[in-house]
């Protein structure tokens, strides 16, 4: 007999809310089993955002182990309509003298005009044959009654370093010329004409094959083109326009500002990991909430430790600058703060020991070395100890999942042997009650 209904048809028992309330009884075990999975996966994600900001801090401390991160340059310019100047590491400090006496320029030709880019300009066909600057001969065969425009596109579908363009002069007859440009600069890029098969004749040099002529401190100097990264070691000159009545000052000096940064930037990283432990290590004594790292001793010594390498000596080093707190940082509250302007003070008068401090040395690793050796040590793939400790979480939550299907799949089985059980009980009722109908029935009969 069913019992699906909300109550039993001839006892009027509400079958359906006894079973929720007796499987709700049953599931409350569950329920916290769930409520348990909810506060691992917090604790989990926690710790796995404070392992991504171990990594920036480390990667920060990256942008400090070497002398060559040290070796931030930016340049000045006195005109840089005329020229300015990108800057590399390998760069020294200096101020130069610079001339542009003329710009490297592409060869530009044009051919005598035609009436339209229609017209007809190799009857029979042929070949028209250019090479670049003396280099391997480029061939565009000509159909019989090709047309200017047939050479234009011929040519370019080449991409063979020369772009061919129409050009309307505006002439009031034969306006439509026909202009071959080589894409690289400099006097040895000539666009040679050497097989001509149309009546095309290129009688004009729009534009002279031109190396660009500069004078570096009175050197005089000549590159094919307007980007020169060859001259000054580690600078890349920027040819804007030139006037040979000018000379322009270039200096070129060390960056302290660039330099200075990349230490901000790792402060300030440290500062967000100190910031995120602290906010996830608290607990709320009205709403009886803790935080994702309440009592997790893995973040507390996390913290502990970062602090210690922080004050800790760098061996090797001068007495004066062996710990980073002689480099402007310094501690308070648990937290880092940085004196840009004692920093960038100190790279003007001590330079190379404060570079010592930050970076390796024969034998002995700097602040940055030791830095991320720590940091390694808590989030190292195979056995950090924030890694550890969230595989351990991990491993509790699938075990707690494990448990849950079991018991899930228990009261399952449950509710559907209660239901059996008072169906049953339903038809016993109902028994009892025909019964009774019977016995009444038959009482009156004999009456």
């Amino acid at each position: 007999m069913s019992i699906s209904a909300t109550s039993g048809v001839s006892s009027g028992i509400d079958y359906a809310n006894l079973i929720k309330q007796l499987v709700s009884l049953k599931a409350e075990p569950v329920n916290a089993m769930h409520q348990k999975v909810q506060d691992l996966e917090l604790k989990s994600a926690a710790f796995e955002t404070l392992s991504a900001r171990l990594t920036d801090l480390k990667t920060a401390a990256a942008k400090l182990k070497t002398a060559t991160d040290f070796k931030d340059f930016t340049s000045v310019s006195s005109n840089e309509g005329i020229v300015s100047a990108t800057v590399g590491s390998s760069a020294t400090g200096g101020t130069f003298s610079i001339v542009v006496d003329n710009l490297a320029q592409s060869h530009k030709i044009a051919a005598d005009g035609v009436a339209l880019e229609t017209t007809v300009v190799s009857a029979a066909g042929g070949s028209f044959i250019y090479n670049l600057g003396g280099g391997a001969d480029q061939t565009v065969t000509l159909a019989a009654g090709a047309t200017l425009a047939d050479v234009r596109d011929g040519i370019n579908a080449l991409k063979s370093g020369v772009t061919a363009t129409i050009v309307n002069d505006g002439a009031a007859s034969n306006p439509e010329r026909l202009i071959l440009t080589s894409d690289t600069t400099g006097a040895s890029n000539t666009v040679n004409i050497t097989q001509n098969d149309t009546t095309l004749a290129f009688n004009t040099t729009l534009q002279s094959a031109l190396d660009a002529n500069i004078k570096v401190d009175n050197l005089s100097i000549a590159r094919s083109t307007n980007i020169i990264s060859d001259v000054i070691t580690g600078v890349t000159l920027n040819l804007s326009s030139a006037d040979p009545t000018k000379t322009v000052s270039l200096n070129i000096k060390r960056d302290d500002t660039a330099i200075a940064d990349k230490v901000s930037n790792l402060v300030n990283k440290f500062n967000s990991m100190v910031e995120y432990i602290n906010t996830n290590n608290t607990y709320d004594s009205k709403t009886k909430v803790a935080e994702p790292f309440f009592g997790e001793t893995a973040a507390r010594n996390t913290l502990g430790d970062m602090r210690s390498v922080l004050s800790n000596i760098v061996t090797g080093r001068v007495s004066t600058m062996d710990r980073v707190v002689y480099a402007g940082i310094t501690t308070k509250d648990g937290k880092l703060s940085f004196d840009s302007a004692q920093f960038k003070g100190l790279l003007g008068t001590n330079f190379d020991d404060v570079i010592n401090l930050f970076t390796d040395d024969t034998g002995t690793d700097g602040f940055a070395t030791l830095l991320s050796a720590k940091i390694d040590t808590f989030i190292d793939f195979s056995d950090g100890r924030i890694t550890n400790k969230n595989k351990s979480i991990k491993s509790s939550i699938d075990r707690y999942n494990d448990d849950i299907d079991k018991k899930e799949l228990g009261l399952t089985l449950y509710e559907e042997s209660l239901r059996l059980q008072f169906a049953s009980l339903e038809g016993l009722l109902v028994g009892l009650k025909s019964q009774s109908t019977f016995l009444s029935n038959l009482q009156s009969q004999s009456k």
